[in-house]
């Protein structure tokens, strides 16, 4: 009797070492199964973001290279910009980046009312009827520009586009400024 329960003794001691053994094996599998699931939905996350990057990128506004046009004698000076492609805008926004002579006009729509402002904006409402509410391919965007008689020769801009779900994307822009001609008397 007692040789039969060595016996038995022995064989569950076998079969509890080969249980211990199988389930180390699938804890192993487990946690490779799971470490494969987190490279898997890291991958996802990658893909998902690089797509929506894409998607970004392809939405890009096209806006044209822009112009300071002269107005009255060059009394005063307007920088123009139309969107060529251009999904819906709710706004621009417009900076001086290196001023060296430019200003917004205070006090125009889109400018602070006083001082010599280097940021705006742009409204789509500015040229259209009150409830017009988006800025779209082909439209023109423009603001008064102030030039000091000591001026650099390039205005620099940053434009800011929003989309009304809040999207944006940052363009620059590099405008030449012709000298001011001299009178020759």
């Amino acid at each position: 009797m007692a040789l039969a329960a060595l016996i038995v003794s022995i064989f569950a001691l076998l079969a509890a070492g080969a249980s211990a053994y199988y389930g180390r094996q699938q804890a192993a599998a487990a946690k490779a199964a799971a470490d494969s699931a987190a490279v898997s939905a890291e991958a996802a996350a990658e893909t998902a973001r690089l797509d929506k990057d894409r998607r970004h990128e392809e939405r890009t506004p096209k806006v044209s290279p822009g112009e300071l046009q002269s107005h009255n004698g060059g009394a005063w000076h307007v920088l123009h910009f139309r969107l060529q492609e251009s999904p819906p805008l709710a706004r621009i926004e417009a900076e001086i980046v290196d001023s060296r002579g430019f200003y917004f006009r205070s006090g125009m729509n889109g400018t602070s009312p006083q001082g010599r402002p280097l940021a705006a904006f742009y409204l789509p409402t500015f040229d259209s009827s009150p409830d017009r509410d988006q800025l779209t391919t082909g439209d023109a965007v423009y603001w008064v520009i102030d030039l000091d008689e000591e001026r650099g020769t390039k205005l620099h801009i940053r434009l800011t586009c929003i989309a009304p779900d809040g999207d944006q994307w940052t363009i620059h822009r590099e405008i030449s400024v012709p000298p001011r001609a001299r009178i020759i008397a």
